[in-house]
């Protein structure tokens, strides 16, 4: 996939610094795609996003070949579809899913340490 990148910088004439200062990705982890050592699938959607809009395309048009699964495609293809307000909502509402998530399985493993304190 590095390939695909680095042949969009060219055409495009875009270096790392200048795509860095665009999109406020900083310039090693965009290095780290362009090289491959970081594969499309470790890169957060908002980040994608940006990546897709600086070379005039959109996600699924910039990742293409990379499998996704179900869930990511659909998250990918929602985003896309949403103006920036509602990606800003959306980005929210999964910080806050993701937030409440860990504060559950927090509280479980602090039970299940207590309920072992008890029991042993």
């Amino acid at each position: 996939m590095s390939d695909k990148i680095q042949k969009l910088f060219e055409e495009q004439d875009v270096n790392i610094s200048q795509m860095s200062r665009k999109t406020g990705i900083p310039y090693g982890t965009l290095y780290d795609i362009a090289i491959g050592k970081t594969s499309f699938d470790k890169i957060k959607i908002g980040a994608l996003s940006k990546i897709a809009h600086e070379f005039g395309m959109t996600v699924d048009e910039l990742i293409g070949d990379v499998e996704l699964d179900q869930d990511r495609y659909e998250l990918c293809q929602i985003y896309d579809a949403l103006g920036p307000m509602g990606r800003v909502a959306l980005i929210a509402c999964a910080r806050g899913l993701s937030d409440a998530f860990a504060r559950e399985i927090e509280d479980i493993l602090n039970q299940s340490r207590y309920e072992d304190g008890l029991n042993g």
